[in-house]
């Protein structure tokens, strides 16, 4: 096996076993953990500082240490073996048949979808949720995603766009504030409550721009640019 730059790669087993030798500083200890014989780990070894002409190893004893050049290899190859477990790791759930991978933006799946987890498990113990914040999706990937929240609907031939809500704005108030605005009505609820705007709505839509509001003294607390961060304010 090579590389782009045409150098000639180990095997996965001789990467396997040095790692494990260097890891434990024994050739025997990393035979047994690899269920090889010593003979074939010394083998592997071999091969590999052969390929990269130097020593990796000094003999200690019964044991062996790494050379200089062998601890900076070992480094590499210690991280490139950890991150290709985490990968078949990572890929082990997509066996799972009941599982579902949903596609929508992450205001959505922070201020809705993640409140009503709980409540979906209880009704369908089997189903794992995949949950994918993406602001702009505008296809589904037919073999990995069953399900697309957007805020524009999707035209294509194998999907069906099914409006969820109709609404243009909606104003979000925190628990603490609620009771206190409840009894308010329009307009005078926005004059008193403490508005967070959103930068890239500054108008919500149109709502603030409503002609009974004209004169009125908004309190405008903050405005951010992050639509999770505005839902999840105090």
């Amino acid at each position: 096996m090579a590389n782009e730059r045409g150098r000639s790669l180990p095997p996965i087993n001789t990467l396997m076993a040095f790692e494990s030798a260097g890891r434990l500083g024994n050739f025997s200890e990393a035979a047994d953990e690899l269920a090889l014989t010593q003979s074939a780990v010394s083998q592997q070894i071999r091969k590999l500082e052969d390929l990269v002409e130097q020593r990796l190893f000094f003999r200690k004893g019964s044991g062996v240490r790494l050379t200089a050049a062998g601890r900076l290899l070992f480094e590499t190859v210690s991280k490139m073996l950890g991150d290709l477990a985490a990968g078949f790791d990572r890929i082990e759930p997509y066996k799972n048949e009941d599982s579902a991978l949903l596609v929508c933006p992450a205001d959505f799946a922070h201020g809705w979808l993640m409140a009503r987890l709980g409540d979906l498990r209880r009704t369908r113990r089997a189903v794992e949720v995949w949950v994918i914040t993406r602001d702009e999706a505008r296809a589904i990937d037919r073999i990995d995603v069953d399900l697309i929240v957007s805020r524009r609907p999707i035209h294509t031939a194998d999907v069906e766009s099914v409006p969820l809500l109709e609404d243009k704005s909606i104003a979000v108030c925190g628990r603490g504030l609620a009771p206190r605005l409840a009894k308010l009505s329009f307009p005078a609820v926005v004059e008193r409550a403490p508005l967070l705007m959103l930068e890239d709505e500054p108008d919500w839509g149109g709502f603030l721009r409503d002609r009974r509001l004209r004169g009125k003294r908004l309190n405008r607390v903050a405005t951010i640019d992050n639509s999770v961060l505005l839902i999840g304010a105090p």
